[in-house]
């Protein structure tokens, strides 16, 4: 499972919105009807949420981090997702065959790419 041609599968329109190509757009409409948001415009509000609500967990300085007293607030992040995860969708655990440390390193990096990406100007509607 999974697009294997490109990884440009996105386009950003003169208007900032970014837009997946049709093939993409496709796939996820029969395959993953979920997540098949084809079209994602960023508008200043929620770019201010998103980035205080990382920051936030990215210095331990959530609720939830601060009640465990966790040394590392990445390594809680992590931890919380993979184990929310695993306990409402057990089917899953099968598909990560990396250790949970790498997928979670994966996994910050991914937030952290998406949080830092609405400050580019062409994420902005």
């Amino acid at each position: 499972m999974g697009i294997i041609n490109s990884v440009q599968a996105i386009k950003i329109r003169r208007n900032g919105e970014l837009v997946l190509l049709a093939q993409y757009r496709k796939f996820l409409v029969e395959k993953c009807p979920d997540f098949a948001f084809v079209r994602c415009k960023i508008t200043p509000a929620i770019q201010h949420r998103v980035l205080a609500n990382w920051e936030a967990i990215a210095c331990g300085h959530t609720p939830a981090m601060r009640a465990k007293g966790h040394s590392s607030p990445v390594v809680y992040f992590y931890d919380s997702f993979y184990t929310r995860l695993f306990e409402v969708a057990p089917e899953v655990r099968s598909l990560f065959r990396s250790s949970i440390i790498v997928q979670g390193k994966a996994l910050i990096n991914i937030v952290q790419s998406i949080a830092n990406g609405v400050n580019s100007a062409d994420a902005i509607a």
